[in-house]
């Protein structure tokens, strides 16, 4: 899997994916879920966020067991 630009793309709404910000002070990745529609505001399933996510990319599938 690679990482997408949100410029170029944004997930769902609905979907769980792996998202990447780098300001001056961190990098940070963490699983969230979009909540606007130009990718500034992002929650996890407790609290909003307000990012400059850079990146994400889809989940990859669970294993079979």
């Amino acid at each position: 899997m690679n990482w997408i630009k949100v410029e170029d793309e944004l997930p769902s709404y609905d979907k769980l994916v792996l998202v990447y910000e780098c300001t001056h002070e961190n990098i940070r990745t963490g699983l969230l879920y979009r909540t606007d529609g130009k990718g500034h505001h992002w929650y996890d399933r407790n609290e909003e966020y307000s990012l400059d996510v850079t990146h994400w990319m889809p989940l990859p599938k669970t294993p079979e067991l």
